[in-house]
């Protein structure tokens, strides 16, 4: 762990948003030369406050990429010495009176990326062991394909389950408890998932309370094993297959968790004059506190004109934990403004996407869209 490299965001910093993101200067740590294709790695970013940084240990043991993590550290707040070389500690101010600056915290991190690729995940997500070998395999072979059956703009999507709890703990000590007394609380493999999955120990992703939001990974069927394209789309054989494509979302609320490629590869149909300007889009930093804030990076990278693909094997998983703070808020709209502000704001920044993007013209259609499209062709 870098305990000495600690940065602090400026406070003066202007809101990196949709219509400025592309004309600031460029701020990111990517390499001066483009990356080698040789050397694709996946660094996984990370935002939180101080009191869920215990999780970091059992990730450390399961990702062994570079690891950047953003703390929401009050002023005489002192990070803990996390036993993980991979890991990079940065900070920003907590403020009394401000929401959590979520997306600035995010954007903060990804600023500190030198890899070819990113996995923006919130702290409570646990990989699975080797995810990020697993990602680099699969991003190795997807390379491989023929130029027809890939994309410099594709978005893999990691499937996102959780560990479900009888009775729900309500401190952070006692929910940290059930991975000390079991090692296994936390499925490591996808066989681990499965008998989870079947003991209805873990479920999708907030599939009880937001079946938009992961519907369209399919993770029913991946979970069979369902990751490849079929053999007649391909040549090859085995993982030299595509992986699975997404060819259209069954809701306009799905927002999964998905690697994305960020600094420049030589070969790259995506490079820029500037081989320090990162591919993928920053997250819009008017999204703050809890709710809208993922979703509108997915939306920009619909209207991107992004393809979406499953990664096969591998997976991420959430720790149970006490509502925070913000969620509280969120979900008390009587004494808060934060669930009526994003609300309000999240429609606006559709509609500039669809300015700013040729109407939308390359988005990825919903199913539903997408069939009558094809019924009435």
């Amino acid at each position: 762990m870098e305990s000495q490299n600690i940065t602090t965001a400026l406070e003066s910093k202007d809101l990196r948003t949709l219509q400025n993101m592309d004309t600031l200067e460029v701020t990111s740590s990517c390499p001066s030369e483009a990356v080698s294709s040789d050397a694709i790695s996946t660094t996984l970013v990370l935002q939180a406050s101080l009191d869920r940084l215990w999780i970091l240990e059992e990730t450390c043991r399961r990702w062994s990429d570079p690891i950047v993590v953003v703390v929401y550290l009050e002023e005489n707040g002192v990070l803990p010495d996390v036993p993980c070389p991979q890991l990079r500690f940065l900070s920003h101010p907590s403020t009394t009176g401000t929401h959590y600056p979520i997306n600035v915290m995010r954007n903060i991190g990804l600023d500190a990326v030198t890899t070819s690729h990113i996995l923006v995940l919130d702290i409570d997500f646990i990989p699975s062991t080797d995810l990020n070998i697993i990602i680099q395999d699969t991003i190795r072979s997807q390379m491989s394909l023929p130029e027809s059956q890939r994309s410099a703009k594709e978005a893999i999507v990691v499937p996102a389950f959780e560990r479900t709890l009888t009775k729900p703990c309500k401190t952070m000590d006692e929910c940290k408890s059930h991975m000390e007394k079991d090692p296994q609380f936390i499925p490591r493999s996808i066989e681990g998932l499965r008998g989870c999955v079947s003991a209805k120990d873990c479920i999708v992703f907030q599939s009880d309370v937001n079946w938009d939001g992961h519907a369209s990974t399919n993770s029913k069927a991946w979970l069979k094993g369902d990751w490849y394209e079929e053999a007649d789309k391909s040549k090859g054989e085995g993982d030299n297959r595509p992986i699975k494509e997404i060819k259209c979302f069954d809701s306009i609320r799905y927002e999964p968790y998905v690697v994305l490629p960020w600094c420049p590869m030589k070969g790259s149909n995506e490079q820029s004059s500037d081989p320090r300007r990162p591919i993928a889009p920053y997250f819009d930093e008017r999204f703050h506190g809890y709710g809208k804030n993922k979703i509108q990076h997915v939306s920009h990278l619909r209207f991107l004109g992004y393809s979406w693909r499953i990664l096969p094997r591998g997976f991420v998983l959430h720790h149970p934990h006490p509502p925070s703070t913000t969620k509280r808020e969120w979900e008390n709209d009587k004494e808060f403004r934060l669930h009526k502000e994003m609300d309000a704001l999240y429609p606006k920044f559709l509609y500039d996407l669809v300015e700013k993007y040729n109407k939308g013209h390359d988005v990825i259609a919903t199913c539903h869209t997408a069939h009558y499209k094809k019924e009435t062709s």
